[in-house]
């Protein structure tokens, strides 16, 4: 058995698609469930020092994969969330209906803290949207739980101006706190300047 090429920075590649088809498969025993696409793309990754070789090759079989599972997730969350939508058309309207399929949205793309759009918002609006959060409860869906509502507060005085790890700042803003499959999601909503407690 002949050992894969050098390049010129020491890294292996392998000469030939054979020689890169069999140094992969032992590689990684994954290499057999990517597409015939992406396989020939790992071979030619294998076969091009400059492109990263042998080493490089098996990272983009990880990563091939790992993106097709998290693809396929995605749809799966996506799955769970749109019948709860559907049987949910009536149980909420106007903003705390925007907020329930913001929710829906943040478990289907994992993202814990979701914002509403279309606002600012009164606080009329706001208080009628938490009432009907707050009415409808747990009871909202069985897989749909753990439901809070925090009416409209100062975040920026409580020390949680940040957004994450972003630059975006929040100032007056309510909160609807649902936990979808196990997963919890915070939904923002910003109160209009107007309203602001003076």
């Amino acid at each position: 058995m002949q050992d894969a090429g050098r390049g010129s920075q020491g890294l292996k590649y392998a000469r030939s698609e054979e020689e890169a088809e069999r140094i992969l498969s032992e590689r990684d025993d994954e290499y057999f469930l990517l597409n015939g696409d992406e396989q020939r793309a790992a071979r030619a990754v294998a076969m091009d020092v400059k492109q990263g070789g042998i080493e490089l090759a098996v990272n983009f079989i990880g990563n091939t994969l790992a993106q097709a599972r998290a693809a396929a997730n995605r749809i799966t969350r996506q799955n769970q969330a749109n019948p709860i939508l559907i049987a949910n058309t009536h149980t909420f309207s106007g903003l705390s209906d925007t907020a329930f399929k913001a929710a829906a949205s943040g478990y289907v793309s994992l993202t814990e803290n979701v914002s509403v759009g279309g606002g600012p918002y009164s606080m009329e609006v706001i208080l009628q949207a938490l009432d009907e959060w707050e009415q409808a409860g747990d009871n909202i869906d069985g897989h749909i739980t753990n439901v809070h509502v925090f009416r409209p507060e100062n975040k920026a005085a409580q020390g949680k101006g940040n957004v994450g790890n972003t630059l975006d700042t929040r100032s007056w803003q309510a909160n609807i706190i649902s936990t979808w499959f196990g997963r919890r999601i915070n939904v923002h909503i910003d109160l209009d300047k107007k309203d602001i407690p003076k």
